[in-house]
This record gives C-alpha cells, sequence and structure tokens, in this order.
C-alpha cells in the first residue's frame, strides 16, 4: 500500500489521523445526489462533520460535493497541501 513507508511510520501517521478524526452522526437524507448510492452515504457523512475536504481518487463521482460545501481532492493534493513536518 504504502511501500516507501515503514509499519512504524504508518503507525504514527494512523494514530496522528485518529487523533483529529472525531465521529459524527448522520441526519440528512438528500440521496440520490450522486451516481453511486453509497457515495452518498460518504458525502452525508463529510457534511454532518463539516469538513472542509474529501479525499478521494474518485473525483468524478463526487463532482456535485461542492454544491453543499465539500470541497474535493486526491490523496496526492492532499499531501502536497500537508506541511513538511505533518508529511509522513
Amino acid at each position: 500500500m504504502l511501500p516507501h513507508l515503514a509499519p512504524p511510520e504508518i503507525e504514527t501517521f494512523l494514530d496522528w489521523f485518529v487523533s483529529v478524526s472525531s465521529h459524527h452522526d448522520v441526519h440528512f437524507l438528500w440521496r440520490p445526489l450522486l451516481p453511486d448510492p453509497k457515495d452518498d452515504m460518504v458525502l452525508e457523512a463529510a457534511v454532518s462533520a463539516r469538513v472542509d475536504y474529501l479525499v478521494t481518487h474518485n473525483l468524478s463521482d463526487f463532482r456535485m460535493a461542492p454544491t453543499l460545501g465539500v470541497g474535493i481532492m486526491t490523496p496526492g493534493q492532499l499531501l502536497n497541501r500537508l506541511p513538511t513536518s505533518a508529511k509522513p
């Protein structure tokens, strides 16, 4: 998956990721909005959590996300936005 990272580096990244994450209940039901119903559930969670961006390789299926205030970007774009000190 991440061949350039050693298991301890991956564990450190995941520990950080979980530490900045939070649980949110989903109460929105505007489906269907996206081509894949499973993606609608992901978008609902993103809106509920009031995230700025949804990170996915599947940009085309989430093209409607910005209409609900959620930006979309690829994992590579996210890594490019991280401060050098936060990069794995």
